[in-house]
């Protein structure tokens, strides 16, 4: 039992919640050279939220439209829903509006309506900073899509920054991430309380003889 006991502290002190914010923020910038989609995702006005999240808006218009995607996955994504709030800005010297658009898993340039789980509403203006939130279900991964119209627009900039929170209310309790080098002292914890319960069942045996 001794070797029970220590077995399941090894594994457990790696899984016990921990409370952190997780922040990734970084720049870029939508260029002529960058994979395109047509037509657009419809600016319907309508900011999806935790409270409110949206359903596909449509698309409207046609043309090629320029796309940056980016994995903003929190590593504790893995094991329960996560709610992001996603946040940029147009930092573009010209007369570039991106526009914002999360997906789950995979951004399929030819459906746009395929794993959408929410977007900003409306593109940016010169200096305008627009947020919205998403959840992402436990075991998926999220993926920001920034998009802007050829012409005049090119080059268009952008920066942005994902907030990932454990609930509606903005909580930071997340289950933590064990490092490579953790999971195996897991499966070993793991095996020696196999190889335990295996002890103990073969020591209660009991042969009777006719």
């Amino acid at each position: 039992m001794k070797k029970i006991l220590l077995a399941l502290a090894a594994t457990s002190i790696f899984v016990t919640p921990a409370q952190a914010l997780v922040v990734v923020s970084g720049s870029g910038t939508l260029t002529d050279t960058d994979p395109t989609h047509s037509p657009r995702i419809n600016r319907d006005g309508v900011v999806s939220t935790w409270a409110a999240p949206k359903t596909f808006p449509g698309t409207f218009g046609s043309g090629d439209f320029a796309y940056d995607t980016i994995n903003g996955t929190f590593g504790a994504n893995a094991f329960q829903d996560i709610f992001y709030q996603i946040t940029f800005t147009n930092d573009s010297v010209n007369d570039g509006q991106p526009h914002s658009t999360a997906y789950a898993n995979l951004f399929n340039p030819l459906d746009l309506s395929e794993n959408y789980l929410g977007d900003s509403g409306s593109s940016t203006l010169l200096g305008e900073t627009l947020s919205y939130q998403v959840i992402v279900s436990a075991g998926n991964e999220l993926l920001v899509n920034f998009s802007q119209n050829f012409g005049g627009a090119l080059p268009s900039e952008y920066s942005y920054t994902i907030e990932a929170f454990s609930d509606a209310n903005g909580g930071e309790m997340f289950a933590a991430v064990p490092e490579p080098a953790t999971w195996a002292f897991m499966i070993f914890g793991f095996g020696a309380i196999g190889g335990a319960l295996r002890t103990r069942r073969k020591a209660n045996v009991k042969v009777s003889y006719a």
